[in-house]
Protein backbone atom coordinates (compact mmCIF):
# COMPACT_ATOMS: atom_id res chain seq x y z
CA UNK A 1 0.00 0.00 0.00
CA UNK A 2 1.05 3.33 -0.81
CA UNK A 3 0.19 6.81 0.38
CA UNK A 4 0.99 9.97 -0.76
CA UNK A 5 1.15 13.56 0.66
CA UNK A 6 -1.58 15.97 -0.07
CA UNK A 7 -2.39 18.96 1.38
CA UNK A 8 -6.21 19.31 1.66
CA UNK A 9 -7.40 21.08 5.06
CA UNK A 10 -11.03 20.89 4.07
CA UNK A 11 -11.25 16.69 3.99
CA UNK A 12 -10.01 13.76 5.70
CA UNK A 13 -6.86 12.85 5.24
CA UNK A 14 -4.66 9.65 6.33
CA UNK A 15 -1.45 11.05 7.72
CA UNK A 16 0.48 7.49 8.10
CA UNK A 17 -0.59 4.23 9.53
CA UNK A 18 1.53 1.18 11.34
CA UNK A 19 0.51 -1.91 13.43
CA UNK A 20 -2.51 -1.25 15.11
CA UNK A 21 -2.81 2.59 14.21
CA UNK A 22 -3.84 5.19 11.85
CA UNK A 23 -3.86 8.92 12.14
CA UNK A 24 -6.05 11.10 10.36
CA UNK A 25 -5.70 14.54 9.87
CA UNK A 26 -9.14 16.79 10.91
CA UNK A 27 -10.88 18.93 8.95
CA UNK A 28 -10.50 22.52 9.69
CA UNK A 29 -14.11 23.02 9.91
CA UNK A 30 -14.65 19.80 12.03
CA UNK A 31 -16.13 19.62 15.63
CA UNK A 32 -14.04 19.98 18.50
CA UNK A 33 -10.81 18.42 18.84
CA UNK A 34 -11.31 15.03 20.56
CA UNK A 35 -9.53 14.81 24.15
CA UNK A 36 -6.52 12.26 22.16
CA UNK A 37 -6.16 14.91 19.39
CA UNK A 38 -3.06 16.16 18.55
CA UNK A 39 -1.69 19.62 17.01
CA UNK A 40 -1.00 18.89 13.00
CA UNK A 41 2.58 19.58 12.25
CA UNK A 42 4.11 21.60 9.55
CA UNK A 43 3.34 25.47 8.08
CA UNK A 44 0.16 26.86 8.10
CA UNK A 45 -1.33 24.13 10.33
CA UNK A 46 -2.56 26.25 13.53
CA UNK A 47 -6.47 25.01 12.56
CA UNK A 48 -5.75 21.61 11.57
CA UNK A 49 -5.27 18.60 13.85
CA UNK A 50 -4.32 14.82 13.95
CA UNK A 51 -6.02 11.76 15.43
CA UNK A 52 -5.11 8.76 16.25
CA UNK A 53 -7.22 5.74 15.96
CA UNK A 54 -6.90 2.38 17.28
CA UNK A 55 -10.51 1.14 16.36
CA UNK A 56 -12.24 0.14 13.57
CA UNK A 57 -13.34 3.07 11.30
CA UNK A 58 -14.50 4.27 8.13
CA UNK A 59 -12.89 7.38 6.51
CA UNK A 60 -13.70 8.96 3.52
CA UNK A 61 -12.89 12.83 2.57
CA UNK A 62 -16.13 13.90 3.88
CA UNK A 63 -16.68 11.91 7.12
CA UNK A 64 -14.60 9.97 9.47
CA UNK A 65 -17.08 7.07 11.80
CA UNK A 66 -16.85 4.24 13.30
CA UNK A 67 -17.62 0.72 12.02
Amino acid sequence: MQFNLEIDRSHYVIRSYGPGEVTVTIPRDSEDPAPDALDAIGPDSSRQRQEILTRSAVITPMQLGPI
